[in-house]
């Protein structure tokens, strides 16, 4: 059986690593928070409003998720995470294959029927200014090449049939600008609903001039990754798909777009914009396909969630595959999610001095990546920290780092246009901020007094007792944090009345 969103979902089960919701949620009110509060792959299958319909979030939201992608039946470990992205990358584009009917077909709604108000569209912060659609991938063709590409184009529901939407993607705004220059529609697919190997896949932002992103999908399943065409475009799609909404984007034609919090948790947005709100293209829906009984795939913006991972895993394996090629001793690379995008964790062993500093150094411009000017900050400590954990990061910014002489903060870098702290450039497309490097690691140790003074005090008996094994309603913490501030508390931050919401 193919790979899917619904054998991946089977997977998360059979290792005990998915949370099913049976009752009754709304998708407007409550599944933005409970995501939010999720470690684990979550199923809404009673959604408020929408009979008959399933939910599914958080598919790549941790480590811990993320192993099921490539797990086959068999748990891997986590520092394995990133040399199966790495290797995969490595084997290069899969020419892909196109098959003529998919169970992406088995429903198909045409007309005034095809209208995205009838999915059960999440609404993700407070204050968005509608209901949007975070987790599809979009797909368009260079009109010039015949190449596809992708983008996760957040795109806002009001009427259903004509959406203003973001692109973020450098690539797809080119493409967008030929069919602009054309005066032609520029046909884009909206594919809700994969395995997340295609999802990753989409993510790419690694350097692939003579294919698309979708055509290294086939190495991340570790099968043939089928296609098909849509009907009312020229696109083709990834076969196994839950939804595909098949429509144009309109050339010349902008509409007001936002607010919406976005990747850093805040509702910035670009230097054109104005109370979170810019002018985005319009997407025209024509035809929306799905499988029976179909699973809407919510992927939820804020920053506890899986947005920030996708983007940033195939990124960590090309960093990875970077510093190792570089000579250095190189245990795992994490990007978290709490850290919006702009923070890269170096395990590694220095074996002498400037090994660590050079290894942050290229952390910074991220490598083989058009999201390179993303990255602010980058830490590298020794493996005994564990870097999938927040508490352990500053424990060893703190006791492992000497600020005076183990930080260096280069100013004046291109910033993502979406960071508040970063300074504006008039008539530009981004900021200018600091880029930061901290080395909090040590050296292997050449004397008993070293070993004595810098090694770390475990518990005793610590890996091989635990708590849960001794308390019977042992229940861990899943949520990383509590809100400190009431919704009107943090609207008091903000002069004037709040937008509506």
């Amino acid at each position: 059986m193919p790979k899917n969103l619904r054998t991946f979902l089977q997977d998360a089960a059979k290792f005990g690593h998915r949370y099913d919701i049976d009752k009754e949620v709304d998708p407007t009110t409550q599944i933005g928070a409970l995501c939010d509060e999720s470690d684990r792959p979550v199923v809404f299958s009673n959604v408020k409003g929408y009979e008959g319909w399933t939910i599914a979030s958080n598919l790549a939201n941790n480590r811990n998720t993320e192993r099921l992608i490539f797990a086959n039946g068999n748990r891997i470990e986590r520092e394995d995470v990133i040399r199966s992205i790495a290797a995969a990358i490595e084997k290069g584009p899969t020419p892909p294959k196109i098959i003529k009917d998919a169970p992406v077909k088995e429903i198909v709604w045409d007309g005034d029927d095809a209208n995205l108000t009838r999915l059960p569209i999440c609404r993700h912060s407070e204050l968005d200014g509608a209901r949007y659609i975070g987790g599809a991938i979009g797909i368009v063709v260079d009109p010039e090449t015949g190449f596809h590409n992708t983008t996760w184009p957040r795109t806002m529901v009001t009427d259903g049939r004509e959406s203003p939407f973001m692109i973020f993607s450098p690539h797809v705004n080119r493409i967008a600008g030929k069919y602009a220059k054309l005066n032609k529609p520029m046909p884009m697919a909206l594919v809700i609903g994969a395995h997340p190997a295609w999802e990753l896949a989409a993510s790419l932002s690694i350097h692939h001039p003579h294919c698309g992103e979708l055509d290294y999908a086939a190495n991340f399943l570790g099968e043939d990754a089928d296609f098909v065409k849509c009907d009312s475009i020229d696109v083709n799609v990834p076969a196994e798909s839950e939804i595909v909404v098949e429509g144009e984007v309109l050339p010349g034609v902008v509409r007001d777009e936002g607010p919406f919090g976005n990747y850093l948790g805040t509702y910035t947005t670009g230097p054109i914009s104005r109370d979170g709100i810019q002018k985005g293209p319009i997407f025209r829906v024509k035809r929306i396909t799905m499988r029976k009984n179909p699973i809407y795939r919510h992927l939820q913006s804020t920053v506890w969630t899986e947005h920030q991972r996708l983007c940033m895993m195939p990124i960590e394996a090309s960093l990875f595959t970077a510093l190792s090629e570089m000579g250095l001793d190189i245990h795992d690379i994490h990007m978290p999610s709490w850290g919006g995008c702009s923070l890269t964790l170096v395990q590694m062993t220095p074996r002498g001095p400037g090994q660590a500093r050079d290894a942050l150094l290229k952390s910074l411009m991220y490598e083989n990546t058009t999201l390179n000017f993303m990255s602010v900050l980058a830490v590298a400590v020794n493996r005994d920290v564990n870097i999938y954990d927040a508490r352990d990061i500053m424990w060893a910014l703190t006791i492992r780092a000497n600020w005076a002489e183990n930080v260096q903060v280069s100013p004046g870098h291109r910033s993502s246009p979406l960071v508040p702290a970063a300074k504006p450039v008039p008539g530009q497309g981004y900021r200018l901020n600091a880029k930061t490097l901290i080395d909090a690691t040590l050296l292997p140790t050449k004397s008993d007094d070293e070993w004595w003074e810098h090694t770390r005090a475990w518990p005793k008996g610590k890996g091989q007792v635990r708590l849960q094994d001794f308390v019977e309603d042992y229940m861990p913490s899943t949520a990383p944090h509590e809100r400190l501030l009431s919704l009107d508390q943090a609207i008091g931050l903000k002069p004037g009345k709040p937008p509506k919401h």
